[in-house]
């Protein structure tokens, strides 16, 4: 038996030893080929995945079949993970890497990488307060109006709440209706809003200031004559709407 030890394709003669061969004086020479395997297995590899993250979870078990490798030259190849997670097993929301690597017996190497992406297309869920109906503060032409509303939620962290319309808590709410809107965004951008309303009733009449007349506006011919509202009001105020003494019409007297 021969045993030789190669680094590359090659031929090479090997005499014989011990007298001639075939009753010639010559020795024999045979010549022997040596086939030095460099070709790498060739490898079944899986495409990319994707899939959406289950209901409420921030994550989807994904099942796959591993790579799997033949090769001309070794029976069996072996298939080594490199990175990545399991068939089975709960990808979380985004992309992972899966890599393996697949060798023959002479250790020719072959790396089969892939991704599964998981999805996250669950709104956040947010919930507005109850329509809000005050008084206007005492002298103001609105009110200071607090409220309180839940931070949001959502299958995956990361969500954020914002205003989108309206006033914060705590602000000054003018008379009238005020929409408040606020928005939920998540970490994958998706969006949820819920809005109510703030109603601020003008309840506060205009103060009309008298002056004190203690003369009596009684003629000498007991007869009527007209006298100019200005003599009696000296000014008219409101905490909304800006009044003058023309807009006062005396229903009574």
């Amino acid at each position: 038996s021969i045993t030789v030890t190669v680094s590359e394709t090659t031929i090479y003669s090997v005499k014989g030893i011990g007298g001639c061969v075939d009753g010639e004086d010559d020795v024999e020479c045979v010549q022997i080929e040596v086939i030095l395997d460099n070709v790498p297995p060739e490898v079944d590899c899986p495409a990319d995945i994707s899939e959406e993250a289950e209901d409420g979870m921030c994550y989807a078990e994904v099942d796959f079949e591993e790579p799997t490798g033949t090769d001309d030259c070794s029976e069996e190849v072996t298939v080594t993970q490199l990175e990545g997670l399991e068939s089975g097993a709960q990808f979380p929301v985004g992309l992972t890497s899966q890599k393996y690597s697949i060798t023959d017996e002479y250790g020719n190497e072959t790396i089969c990488e892939f991704t599964i992406t998981v999805l996250d297309t669950q709104d956040p869920e947010i919930v507005c307060p109850e329509n809000i109906e005050v008084k206007n503060d005492p002298g103001e032409c609105g009110a200071v109006v607090e409220y309180k509303i839940d931070d949001p939620t959502d299958n995956c962290p990361g969500v954020e709440m914002k205003l989108t319309e309206g006033l914060e808590s705590g602000e000054f709410f003018p008379v009238g209706i005020t929409t408040v809107t606020y928005t939920a965004t998540d970490a994958s951008g998706n969006t949820r809003s819920c809005s109510f309303t703030v109603t601020v009733n003008d309840v506060e009449p205009p103060v009309i200031e008298v002056e004190d007349i203690k003369n009596s506006k009684w003629p000498p011919n007991h007869k009527h004559f007209e006298l100019e509202i200005d003599e009696f009001i000296i000014s008219v105020t409101d905490n909304c709407t800006d009044l003058t003494i023309d807009d006062i019409i005396i229903d009574d007297v």
